[in-house]
């Protein structure tokens, strides 16, 4: 790879090639071979691009996973308020409803959301999440009036094993959240959208759906 500034070993005048000007277009080549039909160079068929995909998930039907999705740049679009608990709870049950995944237990801080939940098919646990995630952040941007994207990458998926041992540490894990910050002294004063009553003292979460499309 040739970067701005440096040019390739002398050739003879027919083969020699420019350097790269644009270095976001810089581009690894298995056989040295740039086309020649536009300013800026094409790779040949022969050459392979330069870049980074997404992290890999490993999904196991069946087997209780963590997602996390964080906001962009870190930003508080998810800090707590009662209308907005409203709102995280509902999208959540909805999507329950909807794709039938099973959910243990969620949280949502001021910049992130943890829900631990069980699918039993990826397309399902694709499904859930997309309809999650996308009407929190339609209905978060709404009530912040923030108008770009909200979270900043896709969620973020953590298989949890089967082993009673590692799912409690994984429960423990997300009931410590604000306690761990010191921004709270117990899980129960933590004011944000969480699944705690329920998992206590077995009262079911109530929120709010709003069918956007039904109102248009």
């Amino acid at each position: 790879m040739y970067s701005e500034g440096l040019s390739k070993p002398s050739q003879s005048p027919s083969n020699q090639e420019k350097p790269v000007r644009d270095l976001a277009t810089a581009i690894v080549s298995t056989h040295g071979g740039w086309s020649s039909d536009c300013e800026r160079k094409v790779p040949t068929q022969n050459s392979v691009n330069i870049g980074m995909g997404y992290p890999l998930r490993h999904f196991k039907p069946g087997q209780l996973s963590e997602t996390t999705s964080r906001a962009i740049q870190g930003r508080l679009l998810l800090r707590p308020s009662d209308e907005l608990n409203t709102i995280i709870c509902g999208i959540i049950a909805r999507g329950v409803r909807m794709y039938e995944v099973e959910v243990s237990y969620f949280v949502a801080l001021s910049n992130h959301l943890h829900i631990l939940l069980l699918a039993h098919q990826a397309l399902q646990m694709s499904l859930f999440m997309n309809f999650v995630n996308a009407n929190i952040a339609k209905e978060a941007g709404r009530l912040h009036g923030w108008r770009e994207k909200l979270w900043g990458r896709r969620y973020r998926l953590v298989p949890v094993t089967h082993e009673p041992k590692a799912q409690v540490a994984r429960l423990r894990y997300l009931l410590a959240h604000g306690c761990k910050e010191n921004l709270v002294r117990k899980p129960s004063e933590w004011p944000g959208a969480s699944a705690l009553k329920a998992l206590l003292k077995g009262v079911p979460v109530v929120g709010h759906w709003f069918s956007r499309t039904e109102a248009y």
